[in-house]
């Protein structure tokens, strides 16, 4: 059986040799000087010298052959830290060294470094559809076609950053617009689709520019600028390429100061909760009411500032944010004199969560709040991610009674009204169905229509932004339809 050395294990098992074969030749030495006292043999000879120095070289020697391998095998090492096993690219190790040899030079502004950070779009979907083995496969390719686009370019160097982001460095001063025509080319190359297992996979990336400057200590404050970048770059539709700007810079600040309130929002629940009326069109009865979310002290709706849910979504906190909303909305339900049913937004990452309908029953239990008086309305029910457990909660919230609605007919509407207990099932129309119906006929006609065959699903129909007793009066002609808007407010209802 051939034994397997660490590295560690190798230096011990050469270091015991060399010093095993010293005290052997000191050993030897020993007898000699004893021979020679004790027999009187006088001075040594000059062979006797050679035969002395050789045994006292002879571990020298011994240590220099059998230290080369130990050399060899480091050396090996740090070629494999300083490289990606999946791709072949150097690795963020092997970034930092390139860069470190760039501050050792003098800064020059002419000779500036492009520091350029890619992330593939909609990578995390491809690993979750396909597969990890999938994801690993795209990004070998991935890696390929930049060696492609900068094998030729001698001032051009890309590395593998970790996950699906990876970084481009061109030195020597290129240009704005060398970059900018550079990164158009690395767009184009990579929207070309991947193939897995005869499936293609659209490609596609986005990609965050800086340049270096002469405050720059390292590769960190680079990149930070860079990411900047790329975060703005995800943020337009498609493939995009954002250079760093001081706005941008600034935009971002705003975003770090609106997660700080948003995170003191959720955990001192400084929010208040102001209810909307939705009456009938035709009698203007009043028995649904819709949940407005506003931030304490402000006259400002959470739910309604694009800002607020972004943040919410993307630090993860919209979870625990939309629980703490249903325990103070459940608790107020629970206090009210008459049935009334509320509508309460929330965003189709709660969907996400596999605690969320047993979570949302047992708080409806503890407060004897029946489940039919809660209408959950999602932004959107496009199932990208995780469709099975998205499909399992809608599924678990019209077995429990909970009503659930959507947003016009948009998202995947097919799969919201294909199911069972269509009646419990709402369709929200915004204002801008209703925006023209007392001017245009045309327009109070595509409404109708619209709501006569939502309603022979079985849907139950709220049609928002109803401003205008002209417009709530074209609308008392449609049976059974709820609206809701500032003309309705000025109802005086009572919960």
């Amino acid at each position: 059986m051939k034994l397997k050395w660490f590295p560690s294990e190798l230096i011990v098992r050469h270091e015991f040799a060399r010093l095993t074969m010293i005290v052997l030749s000191i050993g030897a030495l020993a007898v000699l000087f004893l021979a020679a006292s004790t027999f009187g043999l006088g001075e040594w000879s000059a062979e006797g010298q050679q035969i002395l120095f050789a045994s006292l070289a002879f571990p020298l020697k011994f240590e220099k052959a059998e230290r080369k391998p130990d050399e060899d095998f480091v050396s090996n090492l740090q070629t494999i830290a300083f490289l990606d096993p999946l791709t072949g690219l150097k690795n963020r190790r092997g970034l930092e060294g390139h860069v470190s040899s760039i501050f050792d030079e003098k800064f020059d502004t002419q000779n500036r470094v492009a520091v350029m950070l890619l992330d593939l779009d909609r990578f995390k979907l491809i690993n979750d559809t396909f597969g990890h083995d999938a994801g690993d496969q795209i990004l070998r390719d991935l890696a390929h076609r930049l060696k492609d686009l900068t094998i030729d370019k001698s001032d051009m160097a890309c590395f593998r950053l970790g996950g699906d982001e990876f970084v481009i460095l061109w030195t020597g001063g290129p240009s704005f617009a060398e970059v900018d025509a550079f990164c158009i080319d690395v767009k184009q190359c990579l929207s070309v689709p991947y193939f897995i297992d005869r499936s293609e996979v659209e490609g596609g990336c986005s990609i965050g520019i800086t340049w270096q400057n002469e405050a720059d200590t390292g590769l960190g404050t680079m990149l930070k600028r860079a990411d900047m970048a790329l975060y703005k770059a995800k943020s337009m539709p498609g493939s995009a390429h954002r250079f760093f700007c001081k706005q941008i810079e600034i935009e971002m600040q705003s975003k770090r100061e609106m997660e700080d309130i948003v995170r003191s929002i959720v955990v001192d629940q400084s929010f208040d909760l102001s209810y909307e009326p939705i009456a009938y069109a035709d009698d203007l009865k009043v028995n649904h009411f819709e949940v407005n979310i506003l931030r304490q002290g402000f006259d400002c709706y959470l739910l309604a500032n694009d800002d607020y849910v972004n943040v919410l979504n993307e630090t993860g906190l919209i979870i625990p944010f939309n629980r703490v909303v249903l325990e103070r909305l459940v608790e107020d339900i629970a206090s009210w004199s008459k049935q009334s049913k509320v509508v309460i937004n929330m965003s189709s990452s709660q969907l996400l969560d596999p605690n969320f309908v047993s979570y949302l029953s047992e708080t409806l239990r503890k407060n004897k709040v029946e489940c039919n008086r809660l209408v959950v309305a999602f932004d959107t029910l496009e199932r990208t991610e995780n469709p099975e457990l998205i499909g399992t909660n809608l599924q678990g919230l019209v077995d429990l009674g909970v009503r659930i609605a959507s947003y016009g007919l948009g998202g995947n509407i097919s799969d919201f009204i294909s199911g069972e207990k269509n009646q419990h099932k709402y369709l929200i129309l915004k204002k801008n169905w209703v925006k023209n119906v007392t001017e245009d006929a045309g327009s109070f006609e595509l409404l109708e229509n619209l709501i006569k065959l939502a309603q022979g699903l079985g849907l139950k129909i709220i049609v928002q932004g109803v401003e205008t007793a002209s417009q709530m009066k074209h609308l008392s002609q449609l049976p059974n339809i709820l609206i809701k808007g500032s003309a309705v407010e000025k109802i005086k209802s009572s919960v």
